[in-house]
């Protein structure tokens, strides 16, 4: 039986759509296909790369004559087990023990004869500043009249702020160079101490000056040692 104008009129519309299919995929793969040629070029133009062609160094060139050296193998470092504090300097001890056994639940355990294990742990106290409050008394005179107020015990000085925190805070701006709001928020978080801005460059001037004499002692130390002599190699 002939095919009549209607079928082959269907099947030419369905070759169509098959050749326009097949050449949406086609062009697909011709984009595939550059992008991997694309990639296998830049992959070939790094192996090849050398002093010559590109930024790497000599020293990196492989020679024609030599084969391609195998990589080095790294030994395994061996660990250290940390050596524990002595007695002396243990604050505090802690028994860890069982009531159940870990594997199968029974209470019926007893403890072996094996030494324990030990495992210490370092850890930082919990501090607070320690805030002292002087009454400084007021009298008065029956003789002159005058009025007069107590004095600080000595070393104490006339500051907000004790000698070792002081101390504490011009070594964290000038020693460790931490800026001023660091320092103040390091002191903050460490000692609870609430500081403004201004009592930094205040503390730092007042420590500066407390040092002077022993700057200067330094100073004269330097200058009359013998060890100070002929610095510049002259006579």
């Amino acid at each position: 039986m002939k095919p009549t104008y209607e079928d082959l009129e269907a099947e030419l519309k369905l070759t169509k759509q098959e050749l326009d299919q097949t050449k949406v995929e086609l062009h697909k793969a011709l984009k595939l296909l550059k992008i991997a040629l694309d990639k296998i070029a830049e992959f070939e133009e790094k192996l090849n790369a050398n002093s010559r062609n590109s930024s790497k160094p000599p020293s990196t060139d492989k020679k024609g004559n030599t084969p391609p050296s195998p990589p080095k193998t790294r030994n395994k470092r061996k660990g250290f087990t940390r050596a524990l504090f002595p007695p002396e300097k243990v604050d505090k001890h802690v028994e860890c023990t069982h009531d159940n056994c870990p594997h199968c639940g029974s209470s019926s355990i007893q403890l072996s004869d094996i030494a324990p294990e030990i495992w210490q742990q370092a850890e930082l106290p919990e501090v607070k500043a320690i805030v002292t409050e002087y009454n400084l008394q007021k009298y008065s005179c029956n003789s002159c009249g005058q009025n007069s107020t107590a004095n600080l015990p000595e070393g104490v000085p006339y500051s907000a702020f004790g000698p070792k925190l002081m101390g504490l805070i011009v070594t964290l701006t000038g020693v460790f160079h931490l800026a001023k709001r660091e320092a103040i928020s390091l002191i903050k978080d460490l000692y609870d101490v609430d500081m403004g801005l201004g009592s930094i460059p205040n503390i730092e001037e007042r420590v500066a000056k407390a040092l002077d004499l022993v700057y200067e002692r330094i100073h004269q130390f330097v200058i009359n040692s013998k060890f100070c002599k002929h610095f510049d190699e002259t006579g």
